[in-house]
């Protein structure tokens, strides 16, 4: 049995696929080569990505890769793929544009080598050195999962996340929740739709099946963000999609904290709660920024009605989670 998978989720990754693969392979050179797959999943690519990729493999003489294809399109069943065809221990999820350091597999690898209560691993993250994020817009970095969650090092609080940026997961764990009929909700970045969530959802399931998760504020991936997506136009999409997973998320965080499973009553329970704060937080920006033309109040005002709105319009996507919050606490460590 492999100790690590590596799983490389692609859509049309040509431009990025081969610098991915190589920060990869010069990461393990240190480590046994031998206890690590690597498998990249097709994600419907239509361009030149599989063709670079078997070619960058070729040429380090890594013979541990294999390529599946899955045809649906989204991240999340990407990834879901990768999973069941995962031989490894522990999972790394390494997007198309994450390089990890050489500190990245060992630091995790002690850390769910040491405590086997921890299900999910994350860390901090930075741009490579010739990139740079336009001061206009540095204030937006977490949402290009870039720098540092507002975490120290160590266990997180139940209910708290990572991002899916070099994320690391305990195989078995894993695999099991999504044995038992875990159906995810939020699928992740869909060809050109950016949707937001998926990463999350991983995680809080493993939370909901008794996992515990480690966040290590040191930067143990370079993001190697393409710089033309730094800009208002992405920013304004990402926001999209965070805001429409958010209830969705808040839910499933609620039920890591509590006995009851039912994410209606759960709902139902915590909905005025939830409205007050969000009214609060519009409010207190309101108050900030004194200007209704303001860019940050525009896009706080745009979060809140897509969280409401997706929660409230998509009564089979309850009906799914409040399975899948069953399935994932009956799958127990």
């Amino acid at each position: 049995m492999n100790k690590w998978t590596i799983i490389i989720c692609c859509y049309n990754s040509e431009s990025r696929i081969k610098a991915t693969l190589d920060s990869i392979f010069s990461a393990i050179k240190k480590y046994n080569s031998n206890a690590i797959e690597i498998i990249l999943v097709d994600n419907l690519c239509t361009d030149q990505t599989v063709k670079y990729a078997l070619e960058t493999v070729e040429i380090n003489n890594f013979t541990s890769f294999k390529i599946i294809r899955e045809s649906k399109a989204g991240l999340m069943y990407a990834r879901m793929s990768g999973v069941m065809a995962a031989s490894g221990q522990y999972i790394a999820f390494i997007d198309d544009d994450n390089w990890p350091t050489e500190k990245y597999l060992h630091i995790a690898e002690t850390i769910f080598d040491s405590d086997t209560s921890v299900g999910v691993f994350g860390c901090a993250t930075k741009l490579p050195s010739d990139r740079y994020i336009p001061e206009a817009i540095q204030r937006y970095a977490s949402s290009f999962a870039i720098g540092h969650l507002p975490f120290e090092s160590g266990l997180l609080d139940t209910g708290q996340c990572v991002w899916g940026a070099g994320m690391a997961v305990r195989a078995s764990k894993l695999k099991s929740i999504f044995k038992s009929g875990f159906s995810p909700i939020l699928v992740g970045r869909s060809q050109s739709t950016q949707l937001a969530g998926d990463d999350s959802e991983i995680v809080l399931a493993m939370v909901l099946s008794g996992c515990s998760v480690w966040y290590e504020n040191t930067p143990l991936i370079l993001h190697a963000v393409d710089p033309s997506r730094f800009n208002y136009k992405n920013v304004i999409k990402m926001n999209e999609g965070f805001g429409s997973s958010a209830l969705f998320l808040q839910i499933y965080s609620i039920c890591t904290k509590s006995t009851m499973i039912n994410s209606s009553l759960i709902f139902f329970a915590f909905a005025p709660l939830i409205l007050a704060k969000d009214f609060f937080a519009l409010f207190k920006c309101f108050i900030a920024t004194k200007d209704t033309s303001n860019i940050d109040l525009k896009l706080l005002k745009r979060f809140f009605y897509l969280k409401w709105f997706c929660y409230l319009s998509n009564p089979k996507m309850r009906m799914l989670q409040k399975m899948n919050i069953s399935k994932a606490k009956a799958v127990l460590i």
